[in-house]
């Protein structure tokens, strides 16, 4: 079934809250289930499970996207885990939404069936995902997807576990905490011009490359590479993904990453997926770009 936690009338000085402080709540339990929670409403919980059995589904959208004026809608949850048990899990943070896991952890597992996706609006309406006091966890190939005005922030760390994906999209994505990354971590170039609507990713504190991850970014020369603002640890595989009709030429240069900090480390291979087998490049760290 659905819940729905809606407070999208316009001018209502008083929110609609939903608080559910003690036990579990599962969204999708042996069947089909979706909670949603709009406008301005506010919804807690203690422990959270999306798609918690086999055969079973729970989505979960946060969004104030549908009201015209500036709006938060807020879910604070301890525990937080998507897709466990082999069900399938997905959560939808949209425009003016705020996802908050508090306690625990938050794990995004169980095959490829658990998945998360931020996505804001135009005029700098975000999609937000704060983990205060915890470490987020991308393991067994779930994927969390930042597609575009989206913002996570974590207290401890941000990681991403073997065979897990966290994937940056080109219209201003930003990390802001540590991220350690033993699965694979997918960075989409911005725009040719560095304006809010194609900034590029930016990982907002230190990006720790680990042995079995793999560095993917896409996108052609020309555009704004992703920035870390601290330090950056080389290691695993780096792709290169251009676009198959990108044009370059023997002995050109570019920036792949803008580093801020130190770079350390070293990649053990370096691959271009979309270019013949006799092209090869050189990876050179210079004065804050890699």
């Amino acid at each position: 079934g659905v819940v729905t936690v809606d407070d999208t009338r316009p001018g209502n000085p008083f929110p609609t809250k939903l608080a559910l402080s003690q036990g579990n709540v599962f969204v999708g339990d042996g069947g089909r289930g979706s909670l949603r929670v709009l406008g301005s409403a506010e919804a807690q919980a203690n422990i959270m499970r999306l798609g918690n059995e086999t055969g079973s589904i729970g989505l979960l959208r946060v969004s104030a996207e549908t009201v015209a004026a500036p709006r938060v809608a807020t879910l604070a949850v301890g525990t937080l885990l998507v897709a466990g048990f082999s069900g399938r899990g997905s959560f939808l943070v949209e425009a003016g939404g705020v996802l908050t896991p508090k306690e625990a952890s938050f794990g995004l597992i169980a095959g490829s069936r658990g998945s998360g996706f931020l996505e804001g609006g135009n005029a700098g309406r975000l999609a937000r995902m704060n983990a205060e006091g915890i470490t987020v966890g991308i393991a067994g190939s779930g994927a969390l997807h930042l597609v575009k005005h989206a913002v996570v922030t974590v207290e401890n760390a941000l990681e991403v576990l073997r065979n897990g994906q966290l994937k940056m999209g080109r219209r201003n994505t930003r990390i802001v905490g540590p991220v350690f990354v033993n699965g694979r971590l997918r960075l989409r170039r911005g725009g040719r011009l560095k304006q809010l609507e194609e900034a590029p990713p930016v990982i907002e504190g230190n990006l720790v490359l680990q042995t079995d991850s793999v560095l993917q970014i896409e996108g052609a020369p020309d555009e704004a590479p992703p920035v870390v603002t601290g330090d950056l640890t080389q290691n695993g595989i780096l792709d290169v993904v251009f676009p198959v009709n990108a044009a370059l030429a023997a002995g050109q240069e570019f920036d792949l990453l803008e580093v801020q900090g130190t770079v350390t480390g070293s990649f053990r291979e370096v691959r271009f997926p979309t270019r013949t087998p006799d092209f090869s490049g050189n990876l050179v760290v210079g004065d804050g770009s890699v």
